[in-house]
């Protein structure tokens, strides 16, 4: 049996995200066609399609939720990239393991508060106002799995980095 290395994991990890952003490139071209299309039915054909607005709104947290975690785990998060290089190598490590906890601490609340999110709406059965009706916690369910992914990303690097603390 092949051992698993974090580098491994960080490989099957990134095919993962890396499919869940090809999701998200599909839903971005979707929201598109519907925009689209919710023009031409308005101000063409005269007949407005009422969802069109609503699926975009609901999307748009799904889409960036996809992402977060492809972009944490190639950590292409935004850094002040000019002074990082002009640290020393060994500083240059510890700022990025300080970096990557955190990142760990802010998806970490940002999955405690998501999962809140969806179990009070779950809880006290709340439902979208607008005219598509859905559970509340069905649109906000991308926002704690989105978080998990995150959480699992930044361990990763994490890791990766603390090793790299070692090696001199």
């Amino acid at each position: 049996m092949r051992q698993l290395s974090v580098r491994n994991i960080r490989k099957k990890f990134l095919v993962i995200t890396g499919s869940l952003c090809t999701l998200a490139a599909t839903l971005v071209m979707l929201i598109a066609v519907a925009g689209v299309l919710g023009v031409v039915m308005r101000y063409v054909l005269g007949h407005p399609l009422a969802w069109t607005d609503k699926a975009a709104e609901y999307l748009i947290p799904v889409i960036v939720m996809l992402c977060a975690a492809d972009i944490l785990a190639k950590d292409e998060n935004i850094s002040i990239d000019i002074v990082i290089r002009a640290l020393h190598l060994r500083l240059r490590r510890l700022f990025n393991c300080l970096k990557e906890l955190a990142l760990l601490i802010v998806s970490l609340a940002l999955l405690v508060s998501g999962a809140s999110m969806v179990s009070f709406a779950w809880y006290l059965g709340l439902y979208d106002s607008g005219n598509m009706g859905w559970p509340l916690w069905m649109l906000e369910l991308s926002i704690p799995i989105g978080a998990l992914l995150m959480v699992l990303a930044v361990a990763i690097n994490l890791v990766i980095a603390l090793a790299s603390l070692r090696n001199r």
